[in-house]
């Protein structure tokens, strides 16, 4: 058996399972098992939850449940619960998620880790596949927000003098002209990588090489994927999704829009009748890749 047949067949092989043991589950009173996406007239707004059309659509409760099929696996779910708006006009649809966290984390170092949440659809409604990031035959389309892109945007480029103000560096040995720090009243001043050319950043390979999470002068806090099952996550070179999050009395509010039609084949349909599944990181409770809030599809209907 093949390496690129038996992770999408172990994937499927759990969806079966979990499946199976959901049968067994009583409903949480409370949480709902579907989605309903409001039409509405007005512009959707893309930073402001507080904006009276959210209140158009219903508050759904869905229960989020720990990831601890697959390592790094998390035992028990620090966040228990994700509140959901979901509106829609001509142009684009909407979300918004919300939920409790009485920190907020958008920095990452060594043993810091950010709040992040991501939104999954099925490309193919009508074979959704396995809700953890499908499966060969059955894609998905993740759009991903993190707290610390957005800090970036809003706040500028988190370089390591920031992290640790009293480093030192003497110099950056590059191939044509050495940087040397300097000093100045204010103290001593080190060049920030936002700062080097792009012969300089032969040494930043990440940098030079456009990673998407090594990005310095990023302009929206979302990355847009496409994945047929574990390790398959891609990041796609059209990105027209949105998010952004507002952190206020231990509440996080992510705002999601995205076109209705998208030019872009690996970008999920949504017809009248489709799936959806939500992931949410604590970076204080040290959640990062797998150690995550998870759902599994819910049904997403447009009303």
């Amino acid at each position: 058996m093949s390496k690129g047949f038996v992770l999408p067949f172990i994937g499927t092989l759990l969806g079966m399972l979990v499946s199976c043991g959901k049968a067994e589950e009583k409903p949480i009173e409370g949480f709902s098992q579907e989605i309903i996406a409001i039409r509405v007239s007005d512009t959707i707004p893309l930073t402001n939850p507080d904006a009276k059309v959210w209140q158009e659509a219903p508050a759904v409760l869905i229960e989020l449940k720990p990831q601890n099929m697959i390592p790094p696996i998390i035992q028990d779910a620090v966040i228990k619960q994700l509140t959901v708006r979901a509106i829609y006009n001509d142009d684009y649809f909407g979300m918004l998620l919300e939920w409790e966290d009485p920190t907020k984390d958008d920095i990452i170092n060594v043993d810091k880790f950010t709040d992040q949440v991501a939104i999954q659809f099925p490309i193919t409604p009508e074979n959704p596949g396995s809700f953890m990031m499908g499966n060969k035959g059955a894609p998905v389309h993740i759009i991903h927000w993190k707290a610390i892109w957005q800090r970036d945007i809003e706040q500028g480029y988190l370089d390591i003098q920031d992290l640790y103000p009293n480093m030192w560096v003497d110099l950056y040995y590059f191939k044509k002209q050495p940087i040397y720090s300097e000093f100045t009243e204010e103290g001593v001043k080190m060049p920030r990588v936002e700062e080097f050319s792009p012969e300089q950043n032969d040494y930043n390979p990440a940098i030079k090489m456009r990673n998407p999470v090594s990005l310095i002068e990023r302009q929206i806090p979302v990355e847009e994927a496409f994945a047929e099952g574990f390790g398959t996550f891609t990041t796609q070179l059209h990105q027209d999704a949105f998010a952004w999050g507002k952190y206020e009395d231990g509440r996080w509010r992510v705002i999601f829009v995205r076109p209705m039609v998208s030019p872009d084949s690996r970008d999920a349909p949504l017809p009248a009748e489709t799936m959806v599944a939500f992931a949410v990181w604590d970076g204080s409770a040290n959640q990062v890749g797998g150690r995550k809030q998870y759902t599994p599809w819910i049904p997403l209907k447009l009303q």
